[in-house]
């Protein structure tokens, strides 16, 4: 009898511990620390002195909201996403994921911190080969939108892809063109990268993408469908903006 009953807590013990390690992917908008109230002073008896207060923490007064997400919209209970590379190369090669280049010239990202390189690129450390193909893709698709080129641009898209709100592809490119004389740029936070590919061949590309002129500059979590083929080496077939941040 005590045996099984401690086997039954055992196997308890193991599924909570398996449920809280899978649990919790979405941020929580509202937490414990919401409902924390200050504790009534200390009052030492008659014969005892009270201990040194000096170090301990107040309970900040006022209102207080739970902080859930990054400025760039992560969850910070979620972890950051990992790209895997061929796992024998980096065994026998701990150098590998440091030849991972991202060339991205002289336009500024937020990666170029990670592993910098002679020649001013980024390499995404970890990152697969269908990932790293789909941020250079990203990359030039971004800096050709901050040059204001809007014929190189449209080559970047499908031929006659146009967003909802459209009702022709050149009403699109034509609506596009006049707010490409708008000087702006455009940075890819490229940490916040996830590639999926589809089962039919295309990929979808999900990222944070802050653009505009300072002191005006906007973030959006934004998603593109990428399907193989034209002059880029993909096409841009779908586009949304899932998230203003």
């Amino acid at each position: 009898m005590g045996s099984t009953f401690k086997q039954g807590c055992l196997l308890v013990v193991v599924a909570l511990l398996v449920a809280g390690c899978r649990g919790g992917g979405g941020c929580r908008p509202h937490t414990d620390y919401q409902s924390s109230r200050p504790t009534e002073p200390l009052r030492a008896p008659d014969g005892l002195q009270l201990p040194d207060g000096q170090s301990s923490l107040p309970v900040p007064a006022g209102p207080r909201q739970p902080v859930t997400r990054t400025p760039d919209g992560r969850c910070l209970m979620a972890p950051p996403s990992f790209y895997v590379t061929d796992p024998n190369k980096l065994d026998a090669d701990p150098q590998y994921a440091q030849a991972i280049v991202l060339d991205t010239g002289a336009f500024t990202t937020e990666v170029d911190a990670l592993v910098p390189e002679p020649s001013g690129g980024a390499a995404l450390v970890g990152a697969s080969r269908l990932t790293i193909e789909i941020a250079d893709f990203l990359s030039a698709w971004a800096e050709t939108w901050s040059r204001r080129e809007a014929q190189a641009w449209f080559e970047f898209y499908d031929g006659g892809y146009f967003p909802s709100g459209y009702d022709s592809s050149e009403a699109w490119r034509q609506t596009q063109a006049e707010r490409f004389s708008i000087p702006a740029v455009t940075v890819i936070v490229y940490e916040t990268l996830e590639v999926e590919g589809q089962p039919n061949g295309d990929v979808r590309a999900q990222f944070v993408q802050r653009f505009g002129e300072e002191p005006n500059t906007r973030s959006v979590l934004k998603a593109l469908v990428l399907t193989p083929g034209g002059g880029k080496g993909w096409s841009i077939i779908g586009e949304r903006i899932i998230d203003v941040l």
